[in-house]
């Protein structure tokens, strides 16, 4: 499991040899436990214009001496102009760690998460229990801070919003899930059903006509030829649905890659909806593209790369794209 190999690597790196960066270099700030004391060893270990063998010996936290290529060095940054392949030997005092006192600190939960819902150009949303305030975020960044649990937005260039709960205790609870508001011109649909067979699976909740299928067998390639009125950087997402698995495990994500007029330009991820959820329908991840005017292929994309954990089952059904402007021409 990738998650269990990163995070073996990250204890060995950052906890026993204590390996950070900053702006002098790379530091060492070593733990080890004195049952863990002796010879360890990490080689091929690639920083900026250098590679590494590290060579560490003893135990505790404080470095007794440090040695690059058999030579003794002073203190323990390794400076980011070293190149090339080079021995770093470090010894530790074998000291004791210094005891130190548990910061007990007593439970506090977060407030619920809001669940907003836009009507007559405002947001709106039920009082959390526990909030004093609300943080209103706009495109992920701070708009205001209020008391009440409504909020005028003006309806104009497309932009996302989330609302935090705050308690008295200034925790905030977590941001809830983005409302995208929009002017009607600014989004085009393309039907999927357009562009290739619909199948016959008894879904429901889609829009248009149907819902098209992709899979390693089906659909591998998935083109869609667009039409744009005005040069400028537009947001590209898929409408989807994927049933086969819960949201927490499985690993049955569908990847696939987006190219534009062949070209690639990133990955669109389609995350399982729940367990047999083929009638739960939302939006994969957003790509933003720069378009000129005129005729475009956008293509949907199985690359060997895209493969997920699971190795067999890499599949969704796809709704529609949806391609919105998100600056105007000339601005």
């Amino acid at each position: 499991m990738l998650w269990s190999l990163s995070g073996n690597i990250g204890i060995v790196q950052k906890v026993l040899f204590g390996i950070s960066i900053n702006r002098e270099g790379l530091c060492f700030r070593p733990f080890i436990p004195v049952t863990w004391g002796g010879t360890r060893t990490l080689t091929n270990f690639k920083y900026r214009n250098a590679v590494l063998n590290i060579t560490m010996e003893g135990w505790g936290n404080k470095v007794s001496s440090l040695s690059l290529d058999g030579k003794p060095f002073t203190g323990t940054t390794i400076p980011d102009s070293l190149r090339g392949a080079h021995h770093v030997y470090i010894k530790l005092a074998n000291d004791p760690f210094e005891e130190d006192t548990i910061n007990n600190q007593p439970v506090r939960f977060s407030p619920p998460t809001p669940d907003v819902k836009i009507e007559n150009n405002r947001l709106s949303w039920q009082p959390v229990k526990g909030a004093t305030a609300y943080r209103i975020l706009k495109n992920g960044r701070q708009l205001a801070t209020i008391s009440q649990n409504t909020f005028p937005v003006r309806i104009g260039m497309p932009a996302e919003y989330q609302v935090v709960a705050i308690d008295k205790k200034n925790i905030p609870s977590f941001a809830s899930k983005p409302l995208s508001i929009r002017a009607r011109p600014d989004a085009v649909i393309y039907e999927a059903e357009r562009f290739s067979k619909k199948p016959a699976y008894p879904y429901k909740g889609f829009s248009g006509d149907g819902f098209v299928e992709i899979s390693k067998t089906v659909n591998r390639v998935l083109e869609i030829p667009v039409q744009i009125k005005n040069a400028g950087w537009y947001s590209l997402d898929f409408r989807y649905a994927n049933g086969n698995g819960p949201t927490n495990t499985e690993n049955k994500c569908a990847i696939r890659t987006l190219k534009v007029d062949g070209r690639q330009k990133g990955s669109f991820v389609f995350p399982q909806r729940g367990t047999g959820e083929w009638s739960n329908w939302g939006y994969s991840n957003p790509m933003r593209v720069y378009l000129v005017k005129g005729r475009h292929v956008v293509t949907l994309s199985f690359e060997d790369f895209n493969d997920n954990m699971n190795g067999e089952i890499n599949q969704a059904m796809i709704d529609y794209l949806r391609i919105v402007r998100l600056i105007s021409p000339g601005n």
